[in-house]
């Protein structure tokens, strides 16, 4: 028995995608719940999944340090992601073709897939997961309990929260700190 680590269903409901300890996605039906395939390719287990919105292109980050893209249409492999130097721990992808990646190489990464290039965005530690929230602004979280909100026109973090699950109910209120580790300003 293999270990599944992420799931994740595409825009309209049709294919429900893991992957975890067995180095593998795999795509289902998810009306029919059928197995469809288990794509090979990743030397490593697959620790993250993310669809492109409103396609069938998924993307599946691994340990192994690529992300590889898919394509459910076709039922094929179409691209390997190269470029971080230690695990990829989380992707996500909005309606462009830009994926987003962190990695315990301390990196966040916007992948150019058409331009077959990336941007480099250097963080604190591990950054262990990612979401975008918005045109050119995404969030990750860390393995020093740190949040931090990334844009695209700065290399590093536009806003950081340091021991964000370290606050109680009452300190909700607390001070944030800027991309400089300086307290922020509230006035």
């Amino acid at each position: 028995v293999s270990v599944v680590l992420h799931t994740q269903v595409s825009y309209d409901g049709k294919y429900l995608a893991s992957g975890g300890m067995d180095r593998r996605v795999h795509v289902w039906d998810a009306r029919s719940r059928e197995h469809l395939v288990a794509f090979p390719g990743h030397k490593d287990l697959v620790s993250c999944l993310a669809f492109r919105d409103s396609t069938h292109q998924l993307f599946s980050a691994s340990f192994d340090r690529t992300i590889k893209s898919w394509s459910l249409d076709d039922m094929m492999y179409t691209d390997t992601l190269y470029g971080h130097q230690g695990e990829v721990l989380g992707v996500d992808c909005d309606h462009r073709e830009r994926p987003i990646s962190v990695s315990r190489d301390h990196t966040c990464r916007m992948w150019k897939i058409q331009d077959e290039t990336h941007l480099v965005f250097r963080g604190r530690g591990s950054l262990d997961c990612c979401c975008l929230a918005g045109p050119g602004t995404w969030l990750s979280g860390g393995d020093d309990g740190t949040l931090s909100l990334w844009g695209m026109m700065k290399k590093k973090p536009i806003h950081l929260r340091r021991d964000a699950h370290c606050i109680s109910a009452g300190e909700a209120g607390g001070q944030p700190e800027d991309s400089k580790g300086a307290a922020g300003g509230g006035g």
